[in-house]
């Protein structure tokens, strides 16, 4: 997979990301099969998916992945996807 740069940032622009996307991935497609989640072949963990919603291109980013972030110390919302 060519290296893949995503951009974005907050509501306000205050805060703007940058994400590379490199190396090998296999890809799963779960349900609707709209989501495109990619997981590593090596260890098997899903470091991030991509997928479109209204037309727009959107990320989805496994913050246990992310370098120099404690998952843990987030706030976190519980949801009850099978309610919804």
């Amino acid at each position: 997979m060519p290296d893949k740069i995503y951009t974005g940032s907050c509501q306000c622009g205050a805060i703007a990301f940058r994400l590379t996307a490199d190396g090998p991935t296999t890809e799963y497609r779960f349900n609707k099969h709209v989501i495109s989640h990619r997981f590593c072949p090596t260890c098997g963990i899903q470091p991030y998916a991509t997928g479109e919603q209204d037309g727009q291109t959107i990320v989805a980013v496994n913050v246990n992945c992310l370098d120099g972030v404690d998952a843990r110390a987030l706030d976190s919302q519980v949801v009850d996807g099978a309610s919804a």
